[in-house]
């Protein structure tokens, strides 16, 4: 059994997308940070990103973003 930290992680999957250092840019510059910001690029077809990407997570909890996703900061209140 897969033993995951605790936190949370965002992955970026992408296809070379334009603005794709823009979206890691606003992921790693967030105010709450995640634990781990990882991008996986041009893994085609789909579901071979999805089984690569899941292999690989580490953290509990773990946002998927697109790469022409630019996150805005949260704010913790």
């Amino acid at each position: 059994m897969v033993e995951f930290k605790d936190g949370i992680e965002c992955v970026i999957k992408s296809c070379d997308e334009p603005q794709l250092d823009r979206a890691i840019d606003a992921a790693l510059s967030q105010t709450i940070p995640f634990e781990r910001v990882s991008n996986y690029n041009n893994i085609v077809p789909e579901f071979k990103a999805h089984n690569t990407i899941l292999e690989k997570l580490q953290y509990e909890w773990a946002i998927w973003v697109d790469g022409d996703v630019i996150l805005l900061s949260l704010i913790h209140i």
